[in-house]
């Protein structure tokens, strides 16, 4: 048994691009496909302030981004 009052369960997320920003005719990456990429990109915006968006961000410094 776990005698806590407060819990948290963090069991994951779904990306979703938002129509204006598919509207721009870029390449969006998500998290999903960011890790798998050949080659890294020269430069590239990070969206989302949250837990995921951070570690995109840190992950693609350390990339050279």
């Amino acid at each position: 048994l776990i005698g806590e009052n407060q819990i948290i369960i963090a069991s994951g997320s779904n990306p979703v691009i938002q129509r204006v920003l598919l509207s721009l005719k870029v390449r969006m990456l998500t998290w999903f496909c960011l890790f798998e990429l050949v080659d890294v990109p020269k430069s590239v915006g990070v969206f989302g302030l949250g837990f995921v968006g951070l570690v995109m961000a840190q992950a693609l410094l350390r990339l050279g981004v």
